[in-house]
Protein backbone atom coordinates (compact mmCIF):
# COMPACT_ATOMS: atom_id res chain seq x y z
CA UNK A 1 0.00 0.00 0.00
CA UNK A 2 2.91 2.42 0.60
CA UNK A 3 3.55 2.71 -3.16
CA UNK A 4 -0.09 3.69 -3.69
CA UNK A 5 0.19 6.40 -1.02
CA UNK A 6 3.37 7.72 -2.71
CA UNK A 7 1.53 7.83 -6.05
CA UNK A 8 -1.41 9.78 -4.58
CA UNK A 9 0.92 12.17 -2.74
CA UNK A 10 2.94 12.86 -5.90
CA UNK A 11 -0.21 13.70 -7.87
CA UNK A 12 -1.84 16.04 -5.37
CA UNK A 13 1.52 17.81 -4.77
CA UNK A 14 1.73 18.93 -8.42
CA UNK A 15 0.49 22.46 -9.11
CA UNK A 16 -0.88 21.27 -12.45
CA UNK A 17 -3.06 18.58 -10.87
CA UNK A 18 -6.78 19.35 -11.15
CA UNK A 19 -8.76 18.13 -8.16
CA UNK A 20 -11.96 16.43 -9.39
CA UNK A 21 -15.39 17.38 -8.15
CA UNK A 22 -15.97 13.80 -7.00
CA UNK A 23 -13.16 11.45 -5.98
CA UNK A 24 -13.79 7.88 -7.18
CA UNK A 25 -11.74 4.72 -7.46
CA UNK A 26 -11.22 5.70 -11.10
CA UNK A 27 -9.55 8.87 -9.81
CA UNK A 28 -7.13 6.82 -7.74
CA UNK A 29 -6.43 4.55 -10.71
CA UNK A 30 -5.67 7.58 -12.91
CA UNK A 31 -3.30 8.92 -10.22
CA UNK A 32 -1.38 5.64 -10.19
CA UNK A 33 -1.24 5.54 -14.01
CA UNK A 34 0.22 9.08 -14.12
CA UNK A 35 2.74 8.21 -11.39
CA UNK A 36 3.86 5.05 -13.23
CA UNK A 37 4.31 7.08 -16.43
CA UNK A 38 6.55 9.53 -14.54
CA UNK A 39 8.60 6.63 -13.13
CA UNK A 40 9.10 5.30 -16.68
CA UNK A 41 10.22 8.75 -17.91
CA UNK A 42 12.76 9.02 -15.09
CA UNK A 43 14.17 5.59 -15.88
CA UNK A 44 14.47 6.39 -19.60
CA UNK A 45 16.25 9.69 -18.84
CA UNK A 46 18.81 7.69 -16.89
CA UNK A 47 19.43 5.52 -19.94
CA UNK A 48 17.97 2.35 -18.43
CA UNK A 49 15.12 0.15 -19.48
CA UNK A 50 11.81 0.54 -17.54
CA UNK A 51 11.44 -2.04 -14.79
CA UNK A 52 7.88 -3.28 -14.32
CA UNK A 53 8.70 -4.37 -10.77
CA UNK A 54 9.19 -0.73 -9.75
CA UNK A 55 5.74 0.30 -11.00
CA UNK A 56 2.79 0.69 -8.64
CA UNK A 57 0.10 -2.01 -9.06
CA UNK A 58 -3.02 -0.22 -10.27
CA UNK A 59 -5.60 -2.99 -10.22
CA UNK A 60 -8.82 -1.30 -9.13
CA UNK A 61 -10.11 -4.61 -7.78
CA UNK A 62 -7.02 -5.06 -5.57
CA UNK A 63 -7.27 -1.54 -4.13
CA UNK A 64 -11.01 -2.00 -3.64
CA UNK A 65 -10.46 -5.24 -1.70
CA UNK A 66 -7.92 -3.67 0.62
CA UNK A 67 -9.52 -0.34 1.46
CA UNK A 68 -13.00 -0.28 -0.04
CA UNK A 69 -13.30 3.37 -1.08
CA UNK A 70 -11.41 6.23 -2.70
CA UNK A 71 -11.95 8.40 0.38
CA UNK A 72 -10.19 5.80 2.54
CA UNK A 73 -7.20 5.82 0.15
CA UNK A 74 -6.86 9.59 0.62
CA UNK A 75 -7.28 9.33 4.42
CA UNK A 76 -4.65 6.59 4.59
CA UNK A 77 -2.29 8.64 2.38
CA UNK A 78 -2.51 11.55 4.82
CA UNK A 79 -1.84 9.20 7.74
CA UNK A 80 1.10 7.63 5.90
CA UNK A 81 2.74 10.98 5.18
CA UNK A 82 2.37 12.15 8.79
CA UNK A 83 3.75 8.85 10.12
CA UNK A 84 6.89 9.39 7.99
CA UNK A 85 7.27 13.09 8.94
CA UNK A 86 6.41 14.21 5.43
CA UNK A 87 4.33 17.24 4.52
CA UNK A 88 0.69 16.57 3.72
CA UNK A 89 -0.27 18.57 0.59
CA UNK A 90 -2.72 21.34 1.46
CA UNK A 91 -5.43 20.14 -0.92
CA UNK A 92 -5.25 16.62 0.52
CA UNK A 93 -5.37 17.96 4.07
CA UNK A 94 -8.41 20.13 3.25
CA UNK A 95 -10.23 17.25 1.57
CA UNK A 96 -9.71 14.87 4.51
CA UNK A 97 -10.80 17.59 6.97
CA UNK A 98 -14.02 18.10 4.96
CA UNK A 99 -15.13 14.49 5.43
CA UNK A 100 -17.67 13.66 8.20
CA UNK A 101 -15.46 12.64 11.10
CA UNK A 102 -12.35 13.95 9.34
CA UNK A 103 -9.36 11.65 9.48
CA UNK A 104 -11.25 9.29 11.81
CA UNK A 105 -13.87 8.59 9.13
CA UNK A 106 -12.84 5.19 7.78
CA UNK A 107 -15.25 3.52 5.36
CA UNK A 108 -16.20 -0.14 5.57
CA UNK A 109 -15.09 -2.05 2.43
CA UNK A 110 -17.83 -3.98 0.63
CA UNK A 111 -16.11 -7.22 1.62
CA UNK A 112 -13.57 -7.79 4.38
CA UNK A 113 -10.92 -10.30 3.36
CA UNK A 114 -7.37 -11.48 4.16
CA UNK A 115 -5.97 -8.56 2.12
CA UNK A 116 -7.46 -6.01 4.50
CA UNK A 117 -4.56 -4.69 6.65
CA UNK A 118 -4.90 -5.20 10.41
CA UNK A 119 -4.20 -1.54 11.12
CA UNK A 120 -7.01 -0.53 8.76
CA UNK A 121 -9.34 -2.98 10.50
CA UNK A 122 -8.43 -1.39 13.83
CA UNK A 123 -9.22 2.10 12.59
CA UNK A 124 -12.46 0.98 10.93
CA UNK A 125 -13.51 -0.69 14.17
CA UNK A 126 -12.85 2.39 16.31
CA UNK A 127 -14.47 4.64 13.70
CA UNK A 128 -17.63 2.49 13.67
CA UNK A 129 -17.77 2.30 17.49
CA UNK A 130 -17.12 6.04 17.84
CA UNK A 131 -19.96 6.87 15.44
CA UNK A 132 -22.27 4.12 16.81
CA UNK A 133 -22.78 2.56 13.37
CA UNK A 134 -24.29 -0.72 14.57
CA UNK A 135 -24.18 -2.71 11.29
CA UNK A 136 -20.53 -1.76 10.74
CA UNK A 137 -19.66 -2.48 14.39
CA UNK A 138 -21.02 -6.00 14.11
CA UNK A 139 -19.50 -6.85 10.73
CA UNK A 140 -16.07 -5.41 11.53
CA UNK A 141 -15.99 -6.97 15.02
CA UNK A 142 -16.66 -10.43 13.60
CA UNK A 143 -13.75 -10.11 11.16
CA UNK A 144 -11.37 -8.08 13.31
CA UNK A 145 -11.66 -10.40 16.33
CA UNK A 146 -10.65 -13.38 14.19
CA UNK A 147 -7.65 -11.46 12.87
CA UNK A 148 -6.59 -10.57 16.42
CA UNK A 149 -6.83 -14.23 17.43
CA UNK A 150 -4.72 -15.27 14.44
CA UNK A 151 -2.05 -12.73 15.38
CA UNK A 152 -2.30 -13.13 19.15
CA UNK A 153 0.76 -15.39 19.60
CA UNK A 154 -1.05 -16.77 22.67
CA UNK A 155 -0.44 -13.48 24.55
CA UNK A 156 -3.03 -13.09 27.32
CA UNK A 157 -3.18 -9.33 26.60
CA UNK A 158 -3.87 -9.89 22.89
CA UNK A 159 -6.42 -12.60 23.63
CA UNK A 160 -8.23 -10.26 26.02
CA UNK A 161 -8.30 -7.61 23.29
CA UNK A 162 -9.77 -10.10 20.80
CA UNK A 163 -12.44 -11.04 23.33
CA UNK A 164 -13.34 -7.39 23.96
CA UNK A 165 -13.82 -6.76 20.22
CA UNK A 166 -15.92 -9.92 19.81
CA UNK A 167 -18.07 -9.04 22.83
CA UNK A 168 -18.74 -5.52 21.50
CA UNK A 169 -19.90 -7.01 18.19
CA UNK A 170 -22.03 -9.65 19.89
CA UNK A 171 -23.75 -7.14 22.18
CA UNK A 172 -24.45 -4.78 19.27
CA UNK A 173 -25.96 -7.59 17.17
CA UNK A 174 -27.97 -9.01 20.08
CA UNK A 175 -29.91 -5.79 20.70
CA UNK A 176 -30.30 -4.93 17.01
CA UNK A 177 -33.56 -5.62 15.18
CA UNK A 178 -31.60 -6.16 11.95
CA UNK A 179 -31.90 -9.89 11.17
CA UNK A 180 -29.07 -9.69 8.59
CA UNK A 181 -26.63 -9.32 11.51
CA UNK A 182 -27.46 -12.76 12.98
CA UNK A 183 -24.64 -14.59 11.14
CA UNK A 184 -22.11 -12.05 12.46
CA UNK A 185 -23.56 -12.52 15.98
CA UNK A 186 -22.73 -16.23 15.72
CA UNK A 187 -19.22 -15.43 14.48
CA UNK A 188 -18.61 -12.98 17.33
CA UNK A 189 -19.73 -15.60 19.87
CA UNK A 190 -17.34 -18.11 18.29
CA UNK A 191 -14.42 -15.67 18.47
CA UNK A 192 -15.22 -14.79 22.08
CA UNK A 193 -15.27 -18.48 22.98
CA UNK A 194 -12.05 -19.20 21.10
CA UNK A 195 -10.22 -16.41 22.92
CA UNK A 196 -11.14 -18.11 26.21
CA UNK A 197 -10.15 -21.54 24.89
CA UNK A 198 -6.67 -20.19 24.13
CA UNK A 199 -6.48 -18.50 27.52
CA UNK A 200 -7.43 -21.78 29.16
CA UNK A 201 -4.63 -23.57 27.32
CA UNK A 202 -2.21 -20.84 28.33
CA UNK A 203 -3.25 -21.25 31.98
CA UNK A 204 -2.72 -25.02 31.73
CA UNK A 205 0.79 -24.53 30.34
CA UNK A 206 1.60 -22.11 33.17
CA UNK A 207 0.08 -24.40 35.83
CA UNK A 208 -2.52 -21.77 36.85
CA UNK A 209 -5.61 -23.62 38.08
CA UNK A 210 -7.94 -20.73 38.97
CA UNK A 211 -7.45 -18.79 35.69
CA UNK A 212 -8.04 -22.07 33.87
CA UNK A 213 -11.34 -22.61 35.71
CA UNK A 214 -12.47 -19.06 34.93
CA UNK A 215 -11.58 -19.57 31.28
CA UNK A 216 -13.50 -22.86 31.10
CA UNK A 217 -16.58 -21.19 32.60
CA UNK A 218 -16.37 -18.52 29.91
CA UNK A 219 -15.92 -21.15 27.17
CA UNK A 220 -19.08 -22.90 28.40
CA UNK A 221 -21.03 -19.62 28.34
CA UNK A 222 -19.91 -18.40 24.93
CA UNK A 223 -20.10 -21.76 23.19
CA UNK A 224 -23.69 -22.09 24.45
CA UNK A 225 -24.39 -18.65 22.99
CA UNK A 226 -22.81 -19.69 19.69
CA UNK A 227 -24.99 -22.80 19.65
CA UNK A 228 -28.15 -20.73 20.27
CA UNK A 229 -27.21 -18.34 17.46
CA UNK A 230 -26.51 -21.23 15.06
CA UNK A 231 -29.86 -22.86 15.88
CA UNK A 232 -31.68 -19.57 15.16
CA UNK A 233 -30.03 -19.59 11.72
CA UNK A 234 -31.07 -23.23 11.10
CA UNK A 235 -27.47 -24.46 11.22
CA UNK A 236 -27.83 -27.73 13.16
CA UNK A 237 -24.28 -29.00 12.52
CA UNK A 238 -22.62 -25.81 13.75
CA UNK A 239 -24.98 -25.78 16.73
CA UNK A 240 -24.11 -29.40 17.60
CA UNK A 241 -20.36 -28.72 17.48
CA UNK A 242 -20.70 -25.59 19.61
CA UNK A 243 -22.90 -27.47 22.10
CA UNK A 244 -20.23 -30.18 22.33
CA UNK A 245 -17.57 -27.60 23.22
CA UNK A 246 -19.87 -26.10 25.86
CA UNK A 247 -20.54 -29.53 27.39
CA UNK A 248 -16.88 -30.50 27.25
CA UNK A 249 -15.88 -27.30 29.07
CA UNK A 250 -18.50 -28.12 31.72
CA UNK A 251 -17.21 -31.70 31.87
CA UNK A 252 -13.65 -30.48 32.42
CA UNK A 253 -14.82 -28.19 35.22
CA UNK A 254 -16.67 -31.05 36.95
CA UNK A 255 -14.20 -33.73 35.81
CA UNK A 256 -17.22 -35.56 34.36
CA UNK A 257 -15.58 -38.17 32.12
CA UNK A 258 -18.75 -40.07 31.21
CA UNK A 259 -20.43 -36.77 30.33
CA UNK A 260 -17.57 -35.93 27.95
CA UNK A 261 -17.86 -39.36 26.31
CA UNK A 262 -21.62 -38.91 25.80
CA UNK A 263 -21.06 -35.44 24.34
CA UNK A 264 -18.55 -36.92 21.88
CA UNK A 265 -21.05 -39.58 20.84
CA UNK A 266 -23.79 -36.96 20.34
CA UNK A 267 -21.70 -34.63 18.18
CA UNK A 268 -20.30 -37.53 16.10
CA UNK A 269 -23.84 -38.72 15.39
CA UNK A 270 -24.87 -35.16 14.48
CA UNK A 271 -21.99 -34.85 11.99
CA UNK A 272 -22.75 -38.18 10.32
CA UNK A 273 -26.51 -37.51 10.16
CA UNK A 274 -25.97 -33.96 8.90
CA UNK A 275 -23.69 -35.22 6.14
CA UNK A 276 -26.27 -37.82 5.09
CA UNK A 277 -29.06 -35.22 4.99
CA UNK A 278 -27.21 -32.95 2.58
CA UNK A 279 -29.12 -34.33 -0.39
CA UNK A 280 -32.51 -34.26 1.38
CA UNK A 281 -32.74 -30.60 2.42
CA UNK A 282 -33.08 -27.44 0.35
CA UNK A 283 -30.21 -25.48 1.95
CA UNK A 284 -27.79 -28.10 3.29
CA UNK A 285 -25.10 -27.15 5.80
CA UNK A 286 -21.67 -28.56 5.05
CA UNK A 287 -19.56 -30.19 7.74
CA UNK A 288 -16.51 -27.96 8.21
CA UNK A 289 -13.18 -29.76 7.99
CA UNK A 290 -11.90 -28.01 11.10
CA UNK A 291 -14.81 -29.28 13.18
CA UNK A 292 -14.64 -32.80 11.74
CA UNK A 293 -10.89 -33.09 12.32
CA UNK A 294 -11.19 -31.76 15.86
CA UNK A 295 -13.88 -34.32 16.76
CA UNK A 296 -11.83 -37.16 15.26
CA UNK A 297 -8.78 -36.13 17.30
CA UNK A 298 -10.82 -35.95 20.50
CA UNK A 299 -12.23 -39.43 19.79
CA UNK A 300 -8.72 -40.79 19.24
CA UNK A 301 -7.50 -39.24 22.49
CA UNK A 302 -10.39 -40.81 24.39
CA UNK A 303 -9.78 -44.14 22.64
CA UNK A 304 -6.20 -44.12 23.93
CA UNK A 305 -7.30 -43.02 27.37
CA UNK A 306 -10.27 -45.31 28.09
CA UNK A 307 -10.75 -48.21 25.68
CA UNK A 308 -10.06 -51.35 27.73
CA UNK A 309 -9.35 -49.39 30.91
CA UNK A 310 -10.48 -50.74 34.29
CA UNK A 311 -12.25 -47.54 35.31
CA UNK A 312 -14.10 -46.48 32.15
CA UNK A 313 -13.85 -49.41 29.74
CA UNK A 314 -17.47 -50.38 30.43
CA UNK A 315 -18.68 -46.84 29.78
CA UNK A 316 -16.83 -46.79 26.46
CA UNK A 317 -18.39 -50.12 25.46
CA UNK A 318 -21.86 -48.81 26.34
CA UNK A 319 -21.56 -45.41 24.62
CA UNK A 320 -19.56 -46.67 21.61
CA UNK A 321 -20.79 -50.27 21.07
CA UNK A 322 -19.16 -50.39 17.62
CA UNK A 323 -15.84 -49.18 19.09
CA UNK A 324 -14.34 -45.71 18.89
CA UNK A 325 -12.04 -46.69 16.01
CA UNK A 326 -15.03 -47.83 13.93
CA UNK A 327 -16.80 -44.53 14.60
CA UNK A 328 -13.69 -42.64 13.50
CA UNK A 329 -13.69 -44.65 10.26
CA UNK A 330 -17.32 -43.60 9.66
CA UNK A 331 -16.47 -39.94 10.27
CA UNK A 332 -13.52 -40.12 7.87
CA UNK A 333 -16.01 -40.98 5.12
CA UNK A 334 -17.24 -37.37 5.32
CA UNK A 335 -13.96 -35.99 4.00
CA UNK A 336 -13.94 -35.06 0.31
CA UNK A 337 -11.35 -36.45 -2.07
CA UNK A 338 -9.65 -33.07 -2.58
CA UNK A 339 -6.10 -32.39 -1.33
CA UNK A 340 -7.25 -31.01 1.99
CA UNK A 341 -9.58 -33.94 2.60
CA UNK A 342 -6.91 -36.51 1.71
CA UNK A 343 -4.44 -34.81 4.07
CA UNK A 344 -6.92 -34.73 6.96
CA UNK A 345 -7.87 -38.35 6.37
CA UNK A 346 -4.21 -39.41 6.34
CA UNK A 347 -3.69 -37.65 9.68
CA UNK A 348 -6.70 -39.41 11.22
CA UNK A 349 -5.57 -42.80 9.93
CA UNK A 350 -2.11 -42.13 11.39
CA UNK A 351 -3.64 -41.66 14.85
CA UNK A 352 -5.49 -44.98 14.54
CA UNK A 353 -2.34 -46.77 13.36
CA UNK A 354 -0.26 -45.25 16.16
CA UNK A 355 -2.61 -46.74 18.74
CA UNK A 356 -2.28 -50.16 17.10
CA UNK A 357 1.50 -49.67 17.03
CA UNK A 358 1.58 -48.66 20.67
CA UNK A 359 -0.68 -51.54 21.77
CA UNK A 360 1.45 -54.02 19.84
CA UNK A 361 4.70 -52.74 21.33
CA UNK A 362 3.32 -52.85 24.88
CA UNK A 363 2.00 -56.39 24.31
CA UNK A 364 5.59 -57.46 23.71
CA UNK A 365 6.41 -56.54 27.34
CA UNK A 366 3.55 -58.35 29.06
CA UNK A 367 5.92 -60.57 31.04
CA UNK A 368 8.20 -57.68 31.98
CA UNK A 369 11.10 -58.67 29.76
CA UNK A 370 10.62 -58.03 26.03
CA UNK A 371 9.66 -60.84 23.68
CA UNK A 372 12.36 -60.01 21.14
CA UNK A 373 10.82 -61.87 18.20
CA UNK A 374 7.40 -60.31 18.79
CA UNK A 375 8.92 -56.88 19.42
CA UNK A 376 10.94 -57.05 16.19
CA UNK A 377 7.78 -57.89 14.24
CA UNK A 378 5.89 -54.94 15.75
CA UNK A 379 8.71 -52.50 14.98
CA UNK A 380 8.76 -53.60 11.34
CA UNK A 381 5.07 -52.59 11.02
CA UNK A 382 5.70 -48.99 12.09
CA UNK A 383 5.26 -46.20 9.53
CA UNK A 384 7.51 -43.48 10.99
CA UNK A 385 5.59 -40.76 9.12
CA UNK A 386 2.73 -41.40 11.52
CA UNK A 387 4.78 -39.76 14.28
CA UNK A 388 4.89 -36.55 12.23
CA UNK A 389 1.21 -36.60 11.35
CA UNK A 390 0.26 -36.88 15.03
CA UNK A 391 1.98 -33.63 16.04
CA UNK A 392 -1.35 -31.88 16.77
CA UNK A 393 -1.97 -34.15 19.77
CA UNK A 394 1.37 -33.89 21.52
CA UNK A 395 0.68 -36.39 24.28
CA UNK A 396 -0.30 -39.21 21.89
CA UNK A 397 2.76 -38.51 19.77
CA UNK A 398 4.96 -38.50 22.88
CA UNK A 399 3.60 -41.78 24.26
CA UNK A 400 3.91 -43.62 20.95
CA UNK A 401 7.38 -42.24 20.14
CA UNK A 402 8.65 -43.10 23.62
CA UNK A 403 7.51 -46.72 23.46
CA UNK A 404 8.84 -47.06 19.90
CA UNK A 405 12.23 -45.64 20.99
CA UNK A 406 12.37 -48.01 23.97
CA UNK A 407 11.63 -50.92 21.63
CA UNK A 408 14.45 -49.92 19.25
CA UNK A 409 16.86 -49.58 22.18
CA UNK A 410 15.99 -53.03 23.52
CA UNK A 411 16.32 -54.61 20.09
CA UNK A 412 19.77 -53.04 19.69
CA UNK A 413 20.75 -54.33 23.12
CA UNK A 414 19.63 -57.79 21.96
CA UNK A 415 21.92 -57.33 18.92
CA UNK A 416 19.04 -57.32 16.46
CA UNK A 417 19.97 -55.56 13.21
CA UNK A 418 17.89 -52.38 12.81
CA UNK A 419 16.91 -50.62 9.59
CA UNK A 420 16.46 -47.15 11.16
CA UNK A 421 19.03 -44.47 10.17
CA UNK A 422 19.52 -43.00 13.67
CA UNK A 423 20.85 -44.30 16.97
CA UNK A 424 17.97 -45.36 19.28
CA UNK A 425 19.60 -43.23 22.01
CA UNK A 426 18.92 -40.10 19.92
CA UNK A 427 15.27 -41.07 19.56
CA UNK A 428 15.05 -41.73 23.28
CA UNK A 429 16.32 -38.22 24.02
CA UNK A 430 13.84 -36.73 21.56
CA UNK A 431 11.03 -38.76 23.12
CA UNK A 432 12.12 -37.58 26.57
CA UNK A 433 11.78 -33.94 25.41
CA UNK A 434 8.40 -34.63 23.81
CA UNK A 435 7.11 -36.13 27.03
CA UNK A 436 8.05 -33.04 28.99
CA UNK A 437 6.44 -30.71 26.43
CA UNK A 438 3.30 -32.86 26.38
CA UNK A 439 3.08 -32.87 30.16
CA UNK A 440 3.06 -29.06 30.15
CA UNK A 441 0.39 -28.84 27.41
CA UNK A 442 -2.04 -31.48 28.74
CA UNK A 443 -4.89 -30.80 31.14
CA UNK A 444 -4.93 -32.86 34.31
CA UNK A 445 -8.69 -33.36 33.85
CA UNK A 446 -10.95 -35.55 31.75
CA UNK A 447 -9.14 -37.79 29.30
CA UNK A 448 -5.97 -35.80 30.01
CA UNK A 449 -5.69 -37.47 33.43
CA UNK A 450 -5.61 -40.96 31.93
CA UNK A 451 -3.23 -39.90 29.15
CA UNK A 452 -0.85 -38.29 31.65
CA UNK A 453 -0.82 -41.57 33.57
CA UNK A 454 0.09 -43.44 30.36
CA UNK A 455 2.76 -40.82 29.67
CA UNK A 456 4.24 -41.35 33.13
CA UNK A 457 4.40 -45.11 32.57
CA UNK A 458 6.18 -44.55 29.23
CA UNK A 459 8.68 -42.21 30.87
CA UNK A 460 9.44 -44.82 33.52
CA UNK A 461 10.34 -47.31 30.79
CA UNK A 462 12.58 -44.71 29.16
CA UNK A 463 14.41 -43.27 32.18
CA UNK A 464 16.88 -46.07 32.86
CA UNK A 465 17.86 -46.56 29.23
CA UNK A 466 19.65 -43.25 28.57
CA UNK A 467 21.79 -41.77 31.37
CA UNK A 468 21.53 -38.04 31.99
CA UNK A 469 25.09 -37.26 30.83
CA UNK A 470 24.39 -38.99 27.50
CA UNK A 471 21.17 -36.99 27.09
CA UNK A 472 23.12 -33.74 27.59
CA UNK A 473 25.78 -34.84 25.07
CA UNK A 474 23.21 -35.79 22.42
CA UNK A 475 21.31 -32.52 22.84
CA UNK A 476 24.46 -30.43 22.45
CA UNK A 477 25.53 -32.32 19.31
CA UNK A 478 22.15 -32.23 17.57
CA UNK A 479 21.68 -28.47 17.90
CA UNK A 480 22.89 -27.52 14.41
CA UNK A 481 23.01 -30.89 12.71
CA UNK A 482 19.63 -31.00 10.98
CA UNK A 483 19.91 -27.99 8.58
CA UNK A 484 23.14 -29.33 7.09
CA UNK A 485 22.17 -33.00 7.03
CA UNK A 486 18.63 -32.19 5.93
CA UNK A 487 19.86 -30.08 3.01
CA UNK A 488 22.27 -32.84 1.99
CA UNK A 489 19.44 -35.39 1.97
CA UNK A 490 17.20 -33.02 0.00
CA UNK A 491 19.95 -32.59 -2.59
CA UNK A 492 20.19 -36.37 -2.85
CA UNK A 493 16.41 -36.56 -3.37
CA UNK A 494 16.56 -33.87 -6.07
CA UNK A 495 19.25 -35.76 -7.98
CA UNK A 496 17.33 -39.01 -7.60
CA UNK A 497 14.22 -37.30 -8.96
CA UNK A 498 16.14 -35.90 -11.92
CA UNK A 499 17.69 -39.25 -12.82
CA UNK A 500 14.72 -41.54 -12.16
CA UNK A 501 12.11 -42.74 -14.60
CA UNK A 502 8.74 -41.03 -14.64
CA UNK A 503 6.86 -42.29 -11.61
CA UNK A 504 3.44 -43.84 -11.60
CA UNK A 505 0.73 -41.71 -10.04
CA UNK A 506 0.51 -43.97 -6.96
CA UNK A 507 4.28 -43.73 -6.30
CA UNK A 508 4.30 -39.99 -6.91
CA UNK A 509 1.43 -39.48 -4.47
CA UNK A 510 3.25 -41.50 -1.80
CA UNK A 511 6.37 -39.30 -2.12
CA UNK A 512 4.44 -36.00 -2.10
CA UNK A 513 2.36 -37.07 0.92
CA UNK A 514 5.59 -37.82 2.80
CA UNK A 515 7.12 -34.48 1.80
CA UNK A 516 3.99 -32.64 2.90
CA UNK A 517 4.01 -34.35 6.31
CA UNK A 518 7.67 -33.44 6.86
CA UNK A 519 7.07 -29.82 5.81
CA UNK A 520 4.06 -29.34 8.09
CA UNK A 521 5.90 -30.89 11.02
CA UNK A 522 9.01 -28.73 10.62
CA UNK A 523 7.07 -25.49 10.16
CA UNK A 524 4.44 -26.00 12.87
CA UNK A 525 6.07 -28.17 15.50
CA UNK A 526 9.84 -27.70 15.34
CA UNK A 527 9.86 -23.91 14.99
CA UNK A 528 10.28 -23.16 18.66
CA UNK A 529 12.44 -23.45 21.79
CA UNK A 530 13.87 -26.63 23.23
CA UNK A 531 13.88 -27.77 26.84
CA UNK A 532 17.46 -28.27 27.95
CA UNK A 533 17.34 -28.85 31.71
CA UNK A 534 16.76 -32.39 32.86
Amino acid sequence: MDKIFDAVSWNVSRKSYKWPKTVTMGTIEAMIEAYNAELDRQVKRSGQEPDRASRVPQSRASIYRQVGSANTVLIETARYLRAHDRTVPARLDQFVASLPGGEDSVALPPTLNPDTPTELLRRMYHSAVGQARTPDIVKISAFYSVRLLQESRRSSENLAKAFDVAQVGYDAARVSQNSTLRPALEECARSAAWSWVLRSRLAVALGEDEPNREALKAVHLWKAREADAAESLNRPITAAVARFHAERAQGLLLNDIVGELRALRAVSTALIDGHRRQHDVENPENVRYHDLTMIIKRLCANDWAYTGSRDFGDAVSEIFPEGIAALVESLMGIYSVDDRGVQAKNDAQALLRLKQTNDGLLASYLTGEPNIEQLSGEVEKVDVLDFLRAFDIQILQAIALTNYSVALHDLKEAQVELSVPVDPAELLVTAHDYCRFARLATRDRGSGQALLRLLGESLERLEGRVPRDLRVKIRSERRDSFPKLGRKKVDELVLLALTSRRMRQKDLQSVTISADAIHRYLVVNRNGPELNED
